[in-house]
């Protein structure tokens, strides 16, 4: 049987440590319950982008800067594509941009969406975010499970 591809989504540009933190939460789960696709050089495309910031005065009208952007969300954008599922970090405090387009993206292309809102319920998330009916789970078991019954052919009824 083949693995499932798993887009893993959440906060990097707003975060301190650029992501590194959820996502070493939820490697070891998405890593055996399929392959995780994500840009080859994520990590360093988002110290090029802190660099950049960084030293420049002005970024804001860089080009540089412009086109960085741009890679990271074409890449992004075809990474969803070739996906099967897609698993997102968030939570009522998470501030992002990017996850929020890829989700809707996922939901456009008929994707089953996934968020781990690490201990937050449901009744804490954003209304937004309920009404797309996004799969939210509050704890890692409940989003392998979630992910294992629809693996199995089972549908959630929102």
């Amino acid at each position: 049987m083949r693995r499932i591809k798993i887009y893993e989504a959440g906060p990097i540009d707003q975060e301190a440590d650029g992501g590194l933190g959820w996502r070493a939460t939820l490697f070891p789960v998405l890593n055996r319950l399929g392959d995780i696709v994500k840009p080859k050089d994520v990590e360093e495309r988002q110290r090029e982008f802190r660099k950049l910031r960084e030293e420049s005065k002005d970024f804001v009208n860089s080009l540089l800067y412009y086109q960085l952007a741009a890679k990271i969300v074409e890449e992004s954008v075809e990474l969803v594509k070739e996906c099967d599922i897609v698993v997102a970090y968030l939570t009522p405090l998470t501030v992002t941009c990017g996850t929020h387009m890829e989700l809707l993206l996922a939901k456009q292309l008929g994707k089953p969406v996934y968020i781990y809102s690490d201990g937050y319920r449901i009744v804490d998330m954003p209304t937004f975010l309920v009404g797309n009916g996004f799969r939210i789970c509050s704890t890692l078991e409940e989003l392998t499970e979630s992910i294992e019954y629809r693996s199995l052919g089972g549908y959630y009824q929102f």
